[in-house]
């Protein structure tokens, strides 16, 4: 009796996890090689020289909650790529160099997602210019050595709402056939990627 009611629950599980990727409006990235549903009527943006489109959210308080996404080629073990990367970021004189008034780290927790494709979650406090921000940012492994960061950006006051936005984004992030890298695209080392606060403000 357990064993079937296990299977029912792993089914059912499945079942419900499967629809709620399928029901999602798909967005491909096909020089990536990868896929994920942004979040619901957030809008989608993509800059000549970017090789990735960017997703802005609705304005709050003079902000626009935003989505970036950076990928790199880098032999470095994901987990101790990440532990360099938080270490570098909090170090004293960072946020100087990042261009904020303060940073300092808030989590990090193994993230998995709809697909079991295994990252790292890792989340940041900034503040800049009187604004407490919130970034975000999700780690996978991918073929070659490849690295992708999904970066969410937006007001700390808001993160009882937009935390599970991101996540139930992140969590239908799956990789598809791979195609290249294009060199240039990497986020430094110790940074916040696409995610520093400036692109999530209003002209």
């Amino acid at each position: 009796m357990k064993t079937t009611l296990s299977a029912a629950l792993l089914i059912l599980t499945f079942a419900i996890s499967s629809a709620a990727q399928g029901n999602c409006a798909r967005h491909i990235e096909t020089a990536g090689g990868l896929s994920f549903c942004p979040p619901e009527g957030w809008i989608e943006q993509k800059k000549a020289e970017d090789k990735y489109s960017q997703f802005l959210g609705p304005p709050q308080e003079g902000f626009t909650a935003n989505l970036n996404i950076k990928d790199e080629i880098n032999t470095t073990p994901l987990t101790d790529l990440v532990a360099a990367s938080v270490k570098q970021i909090i170090l004293p004189g960072s946020a100087e160099k990042l261009g904020v008034t303060s940073v300092s780290l808030v989590n990090q927790s193994e993230f998995i997602t709809a697909s079991s494709q295994r990252g790292f979650k890792v989340t940041f406090r900034v503040e800049l210019k009187g604004w407490i921000i919130r970034t975000v940012q999700y780690y996978f492994d991918a073929a070659g050595d490849k690295k992708f960061v999904l970066t969410f950006t937006s007001l700390e006051a808001q993160k009882a709402k937009l935390d599970p936005v991101c996540d139930d984004s992140a969590k239908t992030f799956r990789l598809e056939k791979q195609v290249g890298l294009t060199q240039g695209t990497a986020p430094e080392k110790g940074s916040l990627a696409a995610g520093q606060p400036e692109s999530g403000l209003d002209p």
